[in-house]
């Protein structure tokens, strides 16, 4: 099974480097620009926390 896998990702490598023309430049950049294009889908979860802490809570003084 192992052999299975390791054959499966050298295929995938082997797919890989041919998209991008064997040129390890091109290959490592790719993640760098779809992170770029991707960035509107990241969302920062400490963001959203503090958010919650820093609102009142709903049954305060009145």
């Amino acid at each position: 099974m192992a052999d299975e896998v390791i054959e499966e990702l050298w295929e995938i490598k082997e797919a890989m480097a041919q998209e991008y023309g064997y040129d390890v430049t091109r290959l490592a950049a790719d993640p760098q620009r779809r992170q770029q294009e991707e960035a509107h889908r990241i969302v920062d979860l400490r963001a959203l926390r503090e958010a919650d802490n820093q609102q009142e809570p709903a049954g305060g003084d009145s």
